[in-house]
């Protein structure tokens, strides 16, 4: 045997040590004295001839146990191999875990014939031999888990006494008693040693599946030949070799955890079956969570598109003057392009891999451009806000054109293409595919998944410095924002443009390293993908457009409102008017938004600078602005009075 082999030879390594193997030469010496074991080893302590023991217990009885404490009493320290005793005084066992043995051989069961059927189980003295008991409960574990569409037939269990004869009758009578049977499991390899009575049942049998314990040369090669299906060994040559050290250890002083199992490794032989189970890969394709990206892209490009058409068909009001449709409008369109970009986000390979790859780089393209165009909007409008209230402040007269405010967008855009081109011309986006970790039980790949990677090196520089350009850009207009945030301007709009702006900021931070952590996983990356952009863009609109409409409609209010109040015009002397004077008489109200509002000579409504100057302002620019030939006319709903306004330079 393989563990008196590996005793010997690690005896010979050593001096003074020598391996004595004693036990039964048959099974029919256990049939006829099951505690045989028990006998020789109470005659080997009476006699005093070893210094340690090593034994693999056949049959678990009171004599058995109480022969390994007797031995362990006298001196003599005791060890298990293969099959154990825990409830008795030995010092710790050698071999394999028998319930993943057990466990294995299930798995074995389920690799070859997944499609699943009946079962039994061939053992040998269960309740006595807890090797087999262990992987007894091992196999019947896995071939009743979730996954298994195996089941055990009455009375599965059959003991064959660790006999060969025993072993193959019982399979015989299994087979014939159970036509639906479709598989025999064996703790031990002990029918296989009847190699012609073994080879006669395969070919009576062919449909039953065969797998057994052990994986001895015997086994192996009518494995070889075809008559069996799959082995699961051990290594008993190594259990030998361990008994000696562990046992030496033990002499030399040293303590053993009893609970400790100096374990071996398992073997697993198969016969690769000529037609392997069907197999169906997960390739995680976007399939109908591309319904979720249309969907949103629809949303994203009506509201934006209505957004448009209202602020072109009401570019004349006086609320949508004040808010400079020059830079609503691109904000509308910067929206749209970056809704847009959900679309090459729902492609992948399951129709054609080509337009996948395209759509990868177009990507990078659309989210750059939109984002890129939102934000210097934004920024536009509230960096020309600061410039008309610095200059106020300095009692300096400044036109601020769109054109002085639009050179952020352009450096901001001239930067991003600059990237963008040199990715798309050194190492483009195309769409590969990768293998999730794992195979099947025959090594075949279980799941792959897609994802857009560069032709040539890794995406992450030009991804990097995007990342920084835009972010730092997003950083500046936030801060334009922050230094605008005690300014009131016409319908609290710098309020409004600050709170896009973080909650654009917000969105970034978060969901980009969610993004990218969720690389391996299309369905979920995708999603969160569409989810962020529509919450961003739409969130955007939001808060630009919501509080100007509700302020479009209680300005149409309070224009009606103030329509049925009557002004009166005052009289200036006319012997002091010059014939080229332009001097016109006007009034200033306070409206209900506090929103100054000049109501001149003719009855027409206009805003001044669509600013609000902060309370006490204007007094102090009125002082201050008599001796440059300029004022600024400021009165209240109360105390309204005709004042001449002079000719600003």
């Amino acid at each position: 045997m393989d563990v008196i082999k590996g005793c010997e030879d690690k005896a010979q390594e050593l001096e003074n040590i020598s391996c004595i193997a004693l036990g039964p030469t048959s099974y029919d010496e256990y049939k006829a004295n099951p505690d045989l074991q028990a006998d020789i080893l109470d005659g080997i302590v009476q006699e005093g001839l070893v210094h340690g023991v090593s034994i693999a217990v056949q049959y678990i009885s009171e004599k058995m146990e109480a022969s390994i404490n007797n031995a362990v009493d006298a001196g003599i320290p005791v060890l298990t191999y293969d099959s154990d005793a825990p409830n008795t005084k030995r010092s710790a066992y050698i071999g394999t875990d028998n319930l993943a043995f057990g466990d294995q051989l299930g798995k074995v069961l389920l690799q070859i014939s997944p499609e699943g059927g009946d079962y039994a189980i061939i053992t040998g003295f269960p309740g006595k031999q807890l090797n087999t008991d262990l992987r007894v409960a091992g196999m019947d574990m896995r071939l009743s888990s979730f996954k298994s569409k195996w089941i055990p037939i009455e009375n599965h269990i059959v003991d064959s006494k660790n006999d060969i004869n025993t072993a193959l009758e019982d399979m015989v009578k299994l087979a014939e008693a159970n036509p639906n049977l479709r598989a025999i499991l064996s703790c031990c390899g002990w029918a296989m040693y009847k190699e012609k009575e073994w080879k006669s049942f395969i070919k009576t049998y062919r449909n039953i599946t065969l797998v057994n314990g052990d994986s001895n040369a015997q086994q192996l090669v009518l494995l070889n030949q075809g008559y069996g299906d799959g082995l699961v060994g051990q290594l008993p040559y190594e259990m030998g070799t361990l008994s000696i050290d562990k046992l030496l250890d033990l002499k030399r002083g040293s303590t053993l955890n009893k609970q400790t199992i100096f374990g071996t490794t398992l073997l697993q032989h198969l016969r690769v079956p000529l037609n392997l189970p069907s197999l169906d890969v997960d390739n995680n394709f976007i399939a109908n969570y591309a319904t979720l990206g249309y969907a949103l892209f629809t949303i994203i490009a009506a509201v934006s598109l209505g957004c448009a058409i209202w602020v072109f068909m009401n570019r004349n009001h006086a609320v949508v003057k004040a808010s400079q449709p020059m830079f609503l409008l691109p904000l509308c369109l910067g929206v749209f392009i970056t809704g847009l970009t959900i679309i090459p986000l729902t492609f992948d390979d399951k129709k054609d891999v080509k337009a996948a790859s395209k759509a990868c780089m177009s990507i990078p393209w659309l989210a750059v451009f939109g984002f890129t165009l939102t934000y210097s909007m934004l920024f536009s409008k509230i960096w020309r806000v600061n410039q008309i209230v610095r200059n106020s402040e300095q009692c300096r007269r400044v036109e601020v054109k769109a054109k002085d405010v639009l050179g952020p967008f352009a450096i901001f855009m001239a930067a991003n293409s600059i990237v963008l081109i040199c990715w798309t011309a050194v190492s483009p986006l195309v769409y590969v595919r990768h293998y999730h970790p794992g195979t099947d039980d025959w090594n075949r790949i279980l799941s792959t998944y897609g994802i857009c990677q560069s032709t040539e090196g890794s995406a992450t520089p030009y991804f990097v410095v995007l990342f920084l350009i835009n972010f730092i850009g997003l950083v500046i207009t936030n801060v334009q924002a922050y230094q605008a945030r005690k300014i009131t301007t016409d319908f609290s709009e710098s309020k409004y443009i600050a709170l896009a702006l973080a909650f654009i900021l917000q969105a970034i931070t978060i969901g980009v390293p969610v993004t990218i952590m969720s690389n391996d996983d299309p369905k979920l990356m995708f999603t969160i993908s569409v989810i962020l952009i529509a919450v961003s863009t739409l969130a955007t609109l939001g808060f630009i457009f919501i509080p100007k409409m509700v302020a479009k409609s209680k300005h149409d209010e309070e224009t009606k409102r103030m329509s049925s109040v009557e002004v009166n015009q005052g009289s200036i002397d006319p012997s002091n008017r010059k014939p080229s004077s332009r001097l016109r008489t006007s009034q200033v109200f306070m409206d209900t938004n506090s929103t100054r509002t000049i109501i001149n000579a003719s009855g027409r409504r206009s805003y001044v600078s669509g600013l609000n100057i902060p309370d006490g302002t204007v007094p102090n620019l009125i002082r201050k602005t008599e001796d440059i030939n300029s004022s600024v006319v400021h009165s209240s709903e109360e105390n309204s009075s005709e004042i001449p306004q002079k000719t600003l330079n």
